[in-house]
């Protein structure tokens, strides 16, 4: 049995063990880990042999006279390839989507070290980092200084020799891909929801149809182009090379025949000779180490991938990508796209996603890979050979059929995602949702701030009055997403709200709910007894130190801005922010910030708005933008995801957030103050700041549908 198919029937038994086990094959991760790793384990090594060895053992003539038609017919290759790749990225639809705060909004986006990437100070630091880009200039540097030592042979042989070693140990490593490709499969197709499978639907539609494009009209259209052959002699020389590529998963394994049969090709116009010969002997080894459009198209998924999660790429992206991509993807793949991933901020966990697809898409990746290697050798070896012409009709033809079909293309994905999206769950459904993770204290949501019912003598402490009265009263603001707010069933829920229900179980007492309309008006409430302290997400500043007492601090908000989407690129830098020029600012009743906003940005006109629902619910808008925590701002986009959020300030500005506390008793304050320390030291602080602020715990942890739960009921 050929081990593509081995890899098949991996493949389908992964999928059938993942929907019959469900999650249960989560553990299967850590196998198909392994296996990339492996997998993953010869790659560099082998890019420094090969490069070496083929550059190397050319002829100084030969190389001079190969290299410059090479890199052209190279560039124009890649050029042609991208061009077709991100025209059909087009094809993923516009989609307002809010979420909750990321880490990644508050991360600067680091200056990418072009010269390091690029230029190794340290070639073996540079291996040892996976700096692909730095070791393939290395190596094409140590390549060409070989072709003009005499004894080279010395090195050369050696090496080869290791690179045929190494091509043993891939293949060694190959036997074991069916076992990790079943890891791999079982462990997706149990945990990935059917939500995520359409949308991954759309990136598989994307893909085929450039796999087939480039393979089918573009890339023989070009040969066509600029040599003497036809469209219909170009197809039936490739297509036995193409189909076994594809059947195979494996281009390598072609070479030979693609030799064979361009230079029958050759001969059969009488272009055959010595000089096409060795032009095309030489060409196609020394095109087999650089990016094929095969593996270009594993760019797409870069695209795609920020698209999935609601962040999709802005067109200024696409230059860092293709610089940082293309010299990335001289390994494979399955190295090249966590780097991307990583390089473009992009979580992670989206290249299972990747290994997913890959294993279907790894045969598609192939049949290009052939197909560019069939054109790269035809029209180099025509330039070398002096046959090369340029013929306009079929140039012409070409590019209006790529159109036609892109455009096609580009319209059924769209048609395709969109109503996928329409389908999909609404966000502001999550919000609206949220529950309380923890237990809860008897608890009375008053509908008007009055007095309390028990005054404080004038020896007395509110400590002992809310244990004798056997109740704490808590002030909330209305509408504070994600601190305090009505949810569908009704009920009072946030961040702070649960640590008020905390402080009441702690103390073995009720809780009542004071309602605060503005936070402005926290100092009046505290200041009549209306309640013992504010929890409602309020920042701790210098006027309020100076207002009322303050507790210490016990979470640390990020400044931001609240955008709609298509202004979201505006004003993401500090800069970008203090040169902004006729910008209507709202700022919720903080007439400390007003005056700051004011100083700080003198151009700007400043906008008071009563409360964030205010700004986020007008049908014409209040102000530009909202300042807003970035916390807070990401909450209120999943119900309203025609807004984004932005950060410019980054990590430099914190917003450190406290309590109010009724004036006049100091041992209450340093009770709340100690009784924050245990909040936050034993890990409940961070516990609720991951469900109501991060939302890991937002969605209820369903167990994925599977047959032996679902069906035969075998599992709970």
């Amino acid at each position: 049995m050929t081990l593509s198919r081995k890899i098949v029937i991996g493949l389908t038994a992964g999928i059938a063990c993942g929907l019959f086990f469900g999650e249960l094959c989560s553990g299967l991760r850590i196998i198909g880990e392994a296996y990339v790793a492996l997998m993953q384990m010869t790659v560099l090594p082998y890019i420094v042999l090969a490069l070496i060895v083929n550059i190397g053992s050319l002829t100084i003539d030969t190389a001079r006279h190969l290299a410059v038609r090479a890199a052209i017919v190279l560039l124009a290759l890649w050029g042609v390839a991208i061009s077709v790749i991100f025209a059909l990225s087009l094809g993923l639809p516009e989609w307002p989507a809010g979420g909750f705060f990321s880490t990644s909004l508050i991360e600067s986006r680091q200056q990418v070290d072009f010269i390091s990437l690029y230029i190794p100070a340290n070639p073996f630091r540079s291996l040892a980092d996976n700096l692909v880009p730095a070791v393939v200039t290395f190596c094409i540097c140590l390549g060409v200084a070989l072709i003009g030592i005499s004894r080279k042979a010395g090195i050369i042989d050696p090496m080869r020799v290791l690179l045929d070693a190494m091509s043993k140990v891939t293949v060694a490593v190959a036997k074991v891909t069916p076992f990790g490709v079943f890891a791999i499969a079982a462990n997706a197709a149990g945990t990935i929801t059917l939500d995520q499978i359409d949308r991954l639907q759309g990136y598989m539609l994307m893909y085929i149809s450039a796999a087939l494009l480039l393979s089918f009209v573009v890339l023989p259209a070009v040969v066509a182009a600029f040599t003497p052959f036809s469209f219909r002699e170009i197809l039936s020389a490739s297509r036995g090379p193409l189909l076994t590529a594809f059947a195979a998963d494996n281009y390598f394994i072609v070479l030979p025949m693609l030799i064979a049969n361009l230079k029958e090709l050759y001969e059969k116009h009488d272009m055959g000779g010595q000089d096409v010969d060795q032009a095309i002997d030489i060409s196609l080894p020394i095109g087999f180490p650089f990016p094929n459009v095969g593996r270009l198209l594993a760019l797409l998924f870069i695209p795609f991938g920020a698209w999935f999660i609601g962040r999709p790429m802005e067109v200024l992206d696409y230059p860092g990508l293709i610089a940082v991509g293309l010299p990335s993807l001289v390994a494979k793949v399955t190295i090249a796209i966590p780097f991307l991933l990583d390089f473009m901020r992009l979580p992670a966990d989206l290249f299972n996603l990747f290994l997913l697809t890959g294993i279907v898409n790894g045969h598609l990746s192939s049949l290009t890979g052939a197909m560019h290697l069939f054109a790269f050798t035809a029209v180099t070896a025509a330039a070398v050979a002096g046959r090369l012409r340029f013929r306009r009709r079929y140039a012409t033809a070409a590019v209006a059929a790529s159109v036609g079909i892109i455009i096609v293309c580009v319209g059924a994905t769209r048609t395709y995602l969109s109503w996928v999206l329409e389908r999909s769950a609404d966000t502001g459904e999550i919000v609206t949702a949220m529950q309380p993770v923890a237990d809860v204290a008897e608890a009375k949501v008053l509908a008007e701030a009055t007095p309390n019912p028990t005054p404080i003598d004038d020896d007395g402490s509110i400590l002992a009055r809310i244990l004798e009265r056997g109740a704490i009263r808590v002030g909330y603001l209305r509408e504070n997403l994600p601190f305090s707010y009505v949810n569908a069933a009704g009920d009072l829920v946030g961040f702070e709200i649960e640590l008020a229900h905390q402080l009441a179980l702690d103390l073995g007492v009720a809780v009542e709910f004071v309602p605060i309309d503005r936070p402005e008006d926290n100092g009046d409430h505290l200041t009549r007894d209306h309640c013992d302290l504010v929890m409602s997400g309020v920042s701790a500043t210098t006027s309020h130190y100076l207002s009322y007492p303050f507790s210490k601090s016990y979470i640390d908000l990020t400044p931001g801005l609240a955008v709609q989407d298509h202004e979201r690129t505006a004003l993401d830098t500090r800069e970008e922010l203090l040169g902004s020029e006729n910008l209507r600012i709202g700022i919720i009743q903080d007439p400390n910030l007003v005056k700051i906003a004011k100083k700080r940005l003198p151009g700007a006109e400043v906008v008071e708005v009563p409360s964030a629902a205010a700004f986020f619910e007008a049908e014409t808008p209040i102000a530009d933008v909202l300042i807003i925590s970035a916390e807070a701002g990401s909450t209120w986009t999943l119900l309203y995801p025609a807004y984004h959020v932005v950060t410019p300030f980054k990590r430099e500005v914190r917003w450190p957030l406290g309590y109010p506390v009724a004036p006049g008793d100091q041992e209450f304050l340093r009770f709340i103050d100690r009784w924050i320390d245990l909040k936050v030291y034993g890990g409940v602080i961070d516990q609720l700041y991951d469900h109501w602020i991060l939302g890991k715990t937002a969605v209820p942890n369903v167990p994925r549908w599977s047959v032996i739960r679902n069906v035969l009921h075998w599992v709970d």
